[in-house]
């Protein structure tokens, strides 16, 4: 938006300072400047409009009716304006058509009149029968009497064979302006010259049942509208002043102000006439005329529809046949474009409000269907999307809970755990490094090294079966109970005789614990330890590993029989318990680390520190980036009983 609006504001200034430096009178800068200013305004209101027509096209309805009114409005006033021009060239035609006939009519009747006088046996001049044709004889190329009009010579170019085809009889007009139609018969030895007395546009006029009126080319009181198609010019409207066309129109069709509009002249038509011709010598006038025609309504439509009565009743019940059946099919048309813009619409509105309601986080909103199209398949299936978010929305809502009781979970188990303040605890005797990785957010792996009211240092490792929430209540029971016995100084197989009756009484029959559980005398050195079913324990002296598999039934299993042994610490020795979960990482061929492995990991340790990180290393290395599939806990202790007088000494 702010960058439009920076843009608008720099095409403003760009176009005050286009008009200032027009508005300056510089030589050519003031003509380019203003040259600028006006394609920046046609840009400019160009954009606009676009604009405009954008914004009112947005809404699918709004385009669907502008897209009807293109096809199925509009066209119906272009057809009628188009039939209308049609109709008005077909009468044209027409009228041209009446026009030429009764040109030819008036010179065939002079042609016979001529022929009449020519059959005489008497070379006298007779008066004439008919008023409104005039006979002028000729003998031996000259006039002997008649028409004053008439040229003196033999007017032989009156001849129709010195036409061209198509063409229609000359207008002659005489030295005094007149006008008149002629023709001749017989030769230049005997002929005769048949002129109109009348007005030829009222002969004209009698003939077609059309007004016409003959105005020269150049007139200055026409007015014309010429039309040229290849090398022929057409005369669409010619006539005099409007009043005296008016007054022509009143003296011929005899009507008056308050008659039909059909019998009033409406339509005007010019088709350029014969050539004019000069009744003196035959040669072309300089004044050429046109013959306006102007016919009413009720002439146009005896034009076009004259014919056989029974003919024009067949054509029009086929006519207004096809019109009703048009309008039946166009009123269909409209009630289902009507039918479609409206419920196009209405579902497109439906379909934007639910959508807009789903984005701002509403994902109960429904869209009712009652149509039984595609849209409503749309809709419908918008209703299942819908409903999907709103499961998965209130999936997550209780996935996040279930997260958060995990975490709050996680680190309960965290603090039943021993910290990095073991050695603390202990003092110097004893030095420990351990590791725990639960492979899910609640891991069943246990350890912990605890104080006997007696002075012993009691180290335990275990397993409880299985992962996750039920896994880590039984290990938070097992730390409860173990604690329990080892305050009261209870012999370790006791100990675990207990805690075997603890696991059992927890209802699940098919839980069960491997644990081990050494029991150490800081001052002596001697070191008991019984397996219940849990791997070996190791003991690394002077480089060399001692691997001790003890043999026992885990807690909750059936028999209830214990591994033990004894072993004399001397200074510097490393003791290692872990679980399973490091025994068996699998690398990317499923191949296990394997407890093989164990000893020539751990066998180069110094300290406790460096047997845990030399296992962990070993065994990342062989998993590489395969995650892990158990826990994986590691308890290394170090017997350093010369520590304190060492430190005291130092």
């Amino acid at each position: 938006m702010k960058r439009k609006l920076a843009l608008s504001l720099v095409a403003l200034a760009v176009f005050v300072g286009l008009v200032f430096v027009a508005e300056a009178e510089i030589p050519y800068l003031s003509a380019w400047a203003t040259a600028l200013a006006a394609a920046e305004t046609v840009l400019g209101l160009g954009w606009l409009v676009l604009r405009a027509v954008r914004r009112f096209l947005w809404r699918v309805g709004r385009r669907l009716a502008f897209s009807y009114f293109l096809i199925g409005v509009l066209p119906i006033p272009m057809v009628a304006l188009l039939l209308a021009v049609c109709l008005v060239v077909l009468s044209g035609f027409f009228l041209g058509t009446r026009y030429r006939s009764a040109a030819e009519q008036i010179e065939g009747e002079l042609r016979a009149a001529a022929n009449a006088r020519l059959s005489l046996a008497s070379a006298a001049v007779k008066p004439q029968p008919d008023e409104s044709v005039s006979l002028t004889s000729y003998r031996a190329g000259r006039k002997i009497a008649g028409d004053e009009r008439a040229p003196v010579e033999w007017p032989g170019w009156l001849s129709p064979a010195n036409r061209k085809p198509g063409d229609l009889p000359p207008l002659l007009e005489s030295a005094d302006g007149t006008l008149a139609f002629g023709a001749i018969a017989g030769d230049a030895q005997t002929g005769v010259l048949a002129l109109t007395r009348v007005d030829p546009a009222a002969a004209v006029r009698e003939r077609s049942k059309v007004w016409t009126f003959f105005t020269p080319v150049d007139d200055p009181k026409s007015k014309s509208v010429h039309l040229t198609l290849g090398a022929r010019t057409y005369d669409l409207k010619s006539m005099k002043e409007g009043k005296l066309a008016e007054q022509a129109a009143e003296a011929f069709y005899e009507f008056k102000p308050d008659d039909p509009w059909t019998r009033r002249p409406f339509l005007n038509w010019g088709d350029l006439s014969a050539r004019t011709l000069s009744l003196a010598d035959g040669g072309d006038s300089p004044r050429q005329h046109t013959a306006s025609l102007r016919p009413s309504p009720r002439a146009v439509k005896e034009l076009i529809l004259s014919g056989n009565a029974e003919v024009r009743t067949a054509v029009w019940a086929a006519l207004i046949t096809l019109a009703a059946l048009l309008f039946d099919i166009y009123a269909v048309a409209v009630a289902m474009a009507l039918f479609m813009i409206f419920g196009l619409s209405r579902a497109v509105n439906r379909l934007s409000h639910a959508t807009t309601a789903v984005a701002a986080g509403d994902f109960s909103v429904r869209i009712p269907v009652k149509r039984k199209d595609q849209l409503g398949d749309l809709q419908r299936t918008f209703n299942q999307m819908a409903e999907h978010l709103q499961g998965l929305v209130a999936t997550e809502a209780q996935k996040e809970a279930i997260e958060k009781e995990l975490e709050i979970a996680r680190r309960v188990q965290k603090s039943l755990l021993p910290d990095d303040s073991i050695a603390e605890t202990f003092g110097d005797a004893v030095a420990f490094s351990t590791h725990y990785a639960p492979s899910a957010a609640i891991g069943g792996d246990y350890f912990d090294v605890l104080r006997m009211a007696d002075g012993r240092v009691a180290v335990v490792i275990a397993d409880v079966s299985g992962h996750g929430l039920s896994a880590g209540l039984r290990m938070a029971m097992l730390k409860a109970g173990l604690q329990i016995l080892i305050e009261q100084a209870r012999e370790p197989e006791e100990i675990l005789r207990r805690l075997d009756r603890l696991v059992r009484s927890s209802g699940e029959g098919r839980a069960f614990v491997t644990a081990t559980l050494a029991l150490l005398e800081p001052e002596t050195g001697r070191l008991e330890i019984i397996n219940a079913g849990h791997p070996p324990t190791y003991i690394v002296r002077d480089g060399v590993t001692e691997e001790i598999a003890l043999p026992g039934t885990p807690l909750g299993g059936i028999g209830g029989r214990y591994g033990k042994a004894e072993r004399q610490l001397a200074p510097g020795d490393i003791v290692v318990w872990l679980s399973d979960g490091l025994i068996e990482a699998v690398d990317r061929y499923a191949e296990p680390f394997g407890y093989e492995s164990v000893l020539p990991a751990i066998a180069p340790a110094s300290s406790a520190l460096d047997a845990r990180d030399r296992l962990l290393h070993a065994v990342a290395a062989h998993c590489g980036e395969q995650p892990a599939e158990d826990d994986q806990t590691l308890v290394v202790m170090s017997y350093r009983p010369n520590a304190a007088a060492e430190r005291l000494a130092s």
